[in-house]
């Protein structure tokens, strides 16, 4: 699915139009990009937003071993997930002692996605029970919901100061389109 398919500038227009609404290939770079700056000692991982998106609509069990078999007993894994319409962040951190899934705080309808996914390592290795911590913003985003997922992973991988703000929610949207823009291959 992920092969050149548009012209760099097509991509630019559309990125353009979208406003504060953000496409998986902006969440897939921005999370590349600080698992790839991440300490040696966190042994950072990736795995695609629209893969595990797509394992919550309809789940695959043979996939999920094939995620968590080649990672190491301990590391952080990065991605995100569509619910309801909005990106919501994962990091799972994982050591000898069990998994724990970071994600910010999601309405109650979709918990049980959270707790299925802190799961995941329970299940494929076995151990510990997986859990699911979500974390409190202090205020409700409109919107940028990407943006919010890569400063949350940020926050938590790199120590970043985590957004305050949905005015420092929108400013931080602008800087990582940016910085997506400009680093946009042509094809794209």
């Amino acid at each position: 699915v992920r092969h050149p398919s548009m012209a760099q500038m097509e991509r630019l227009g559309l990125l353009d139009l979208q406003g504060p609404v953000w496409g998986d290939d902006e969440l897939l770079f921005g999370l590349e990009r600080i698992a790839s700056d991440a300490g040696d000692e966190q042994h950072a991982s990736v795995w695609d937003p629209l893969l595990i998106s797509g394992l919550v609509q309809q789940d695959v069990p043979a996939t999920w071993p094939k995620l968590v078999n080649p990672l190491g007993p301990v590391c952080t894994v990065v991605s995100a997930v569509l619910l309801g319409g909005h990106w919501i962040p994962l990091v799972w951190r994982v050591d000898a002692v069990g998994a724990v899934l970071h994600t910010i705080s999601v309405t109650a309808e979709y918990e049980h996605v959270l707790e299925k996914l802190s799961r995941v390592f329970e299940i494929c290795r076995g151990g510990a029970h997986g859990v699911w911590k979500p974390h409190c913003l202090g205020f409700v985003p409109d919107g940028f919901c990407g943006a919010l997922a890569l400063a949350f992973v940020k926050h938590l991988v790199w120590g970043w100061p985590m957004v305050a703000d949905q005015h420092d929610l929108e400013l931080t949207s602008q800087s990582m389109r940016l910085e997506f823009a400009n680093f946009l291959p042509d094809p794209c």
